[in-house]
């Protein structure tokens, strides 16, 4: 990886931003090989001393290591653990670089408020394996202030949006349902599918086909009985569920319950909007 050298460090931060990337997780992973892929200078460091998250893996002290990574560095990425990431800061904050000048904070936790650094929440999952170099400059991310990301981050063309510190809350609720809940449900099913032999090549064909259906048409993708209005099939699966898996089967009652509420909700707004015609004598219905 293109990383600071260890001496003789030039004080070039007026030109171009140098950055030290903290944490070993998978964001900090996916981080160094996105700016690595870039050709960006940076540092890395970590508490485990790993050779592969310190680019002073010699140094055995964490707090030595760090100190030394902050000393190339003009903008630090804080990919720690979201409870970590304000102690963290309240301690290291005041730091300076080598040249004795202050560090900009970035972090990248929805669920964490706070005015030592700069919030940009990457609206991505992050495996275990790396993904391939370029899917990295399409990631959006949820930002407190896109013109600082822009100032701070001038070699990525990453989409940006502006997302406020209050708005983060619901934000990331909604980015944990999105991202984790189908999951757990597709992992049941497929205990299930498995248990009756289904090939798991023709399951993955069959999630992956409902995923670009909700990608191209999100309002048009939903099939199956509660869309038909089926009762009685809805019925037959909770009692099937039941005798195979009850968790499963509270589920699927679970999301009966929430399909209905929001098409009662729905209709209620629609029939909010009907506008209704003016019958006064005199004034034509649809009048302009």
């Amino acid at each position: 990886m293109r990383q600071v050298p260890n001496t003789g460090m030039a004080d070039t931060s007026a030109i171009s931003p140098r950055y030290a990337i903290l944490g070993n997780g998978r964001l900090a992973r996916h981080l160094r090989y996105y700016f690595f892929s870039l050709d960006l200078p940076f540092t890395a460091w970590s508490r485990c001393g790993t050779p592969q998250a310190n680019t002073f893996a010699e140094i055995t002290h964490p707090a030595d290591r760090l100190e030394r990574t902050l000393n190339h560095a003009t903008v630090v990425l804080v990919a720690l653990n979201d409870a970590a990431i304000v102690p963290f800061l309240q301690q290291h904050a005041t730091c300076t670089n080598a040249h004795g000048k202050p560090l900009s904070w970035v972090h990248f936790a929805a669920s964490v408020d706070t005015p030592q650094a700069l919030c940009a929440h990457p609206l991505m999952t992050f495996a275990d394996a790396l993904y391939d170099a370029d899917f990295y400059p399409r990631i959006a991310f949820a930002c407190d202030d896109p013109a600082r990301f822009r100032t701070l981050f001038p070699a990525l063309s990453n989409p940006v949006f502006a997302l406020a510190p209050d708005q983060r809350p619901l934000y990331h609720a909604l980015c944990v349902m999105a991202g984790n809940f189908p999951q757990l449900l597709w992992q049941g099913c497929n205990a299930g599918f498995s248990q009756l032999g289904v090939p798991s090549d023709a399951v993955a064909m069959y999630l992956r086909q409902i995923s670009e259906n909700f990608i191209r048409h999100p309002d048009t993708a939903l099939t199956g009985p509660l869309v038909r209005g089926d009762a009685a099939t809805c019925t037959s699966h909770r009692q099937q569920l039941r005798a195979s898996d009850p968790a499963l089967a509270e589920l699927y009652a679970a999301f009966e319950r929430f399909f209905h509420q929001r098409q009662q909700t729905q209709a209620s707004n629609r029939a909010a909007e009907i506008p209704f015609p003016d019958t006064t004598p005199g004034h034509p219905a649809h009048e302009h």
